[in-house]
């Protein structure tokens, strides 16, 4: 009898075995996948130059212009973008490229791309300027990338530390009172600062050469 009983079971497993649906494997959907080439003017890179990713997805881009320059604009399409040190693109459904244009820093590039040569030297003083004479010393500054300054002064060359702050327009040099940029261009360039009796002082300087 239990004989029975089992070999009864067995055979419905078996009979269930055969009318069960068959197990079907099925693949993974294929995700379309996208280029975008970030291509860059002179005076600049991009980092990477290129991207792939998929349908949809987001890619993300650096913008390094070299020393002495900045972002000019980002051009996708027909779109004209302001300059953005990190450019985003998102939700990409197709190839795409944009382009990047570098212009020249208009304070870094003169200060370093040119040897400034001192004209005069004023000095706020009792309400008025006054002028330093024609047969005082005026001194000579070539700013380096390497962020050193060599200085001509009656005859001797020294070489000092420099920096910028260019969000307050201000010349660090090592050893000298900061000094704040009035004006510069590719022509003049004029200083002031204020000195330890508290006088206000004002330097211009003219283009004495272009450096190779």
């Amino acid at each position: 009898m239990k004989k029975s009983i089992f070999f009864f079971l067995l055979a419905i497993v078996f009979v269930s075995c055969e009318e069960s649906d068959p197990i079907v494997i099925i693949d993974p959907p294929v995700v379309e996948m996208f280029t975008i080439t970030g291509i860059a003017g002179p005076n600049g890179k991009i980092d990477p130059k290129s991207q792939t990713v998929g349908k949809g997805g987001t890619a993300s881009f650096k913008i390094i212009p070299d020393v002495g320059y900045e972002i000019d604009f980002i051009k996708d399409g027909d779109l004209i973008l302001p300059p953005i040190d990190i450019y985003t693109v998102r939700n990409l459904i197709e190839n795409d490229t944009f382009e990047v244009s570098f212009k020249k820093d208009s304070i870094i590039w003169p200060l370093i791309n040119i040897i400034w040569q001192q004209d005069s030297t004023f000095t706020f003083y009792n309400d008025e300027w006054w002028w330093w004479g024609e047969n005082d010393i005026f001194e000579t500054l070539n700013f380096s990338v390497d962020g050193t300054c060599s200085i001509l002064w009656n005859g001797d060359m020294s070489k000092e530390a420099w920096s910028l702050n260019k969000r307050s327009f201000t010349l660090f040099i090592e050893g000298r009172y900061p000094r704040n940029i009035e004006f510069i261009n590719e022509e003049r360039m004029s200083l002031c600062y204020t000195n330890s009796q508290g006088y206000l002082m004002k330097l211009t300087y003219h283009n004495g050469g272009y450096k190779n």
